[in-house]
């Protein structure tokens, strides 16, 4: 949503929770931020098990670790 890049919300000064914009209402804005990255080019996943190739076997191998 464009709402993720124009807005912000926060606690007000009473302890409500407001969202403000962040530039005029009507402005054209973009989030990329999911975007998906063609699979050809993603070539290792960093995770919290470690990093691995990005293919199956290379998951498996970092999941099934004992």
């Amino acid at each position: 949503s464009a709402n993720e890049v124009s807005q912000i919300s926060g606690l007000t000064k009473s302890g409500n929770f407001e969202s403000v914009n962040l530039f005029p209402e009507r402005s054209n804005c973009l989030n990329p931020a999911f975007d998906v990255t063609p699979s050809q080019l993603v070539t290792a996943l960093i995770t919290e098990k470690g990093i691995t190739e990005a293919n199956d076997a290379g998951i498996r191998k970092l999941f099934l670790k004992k």
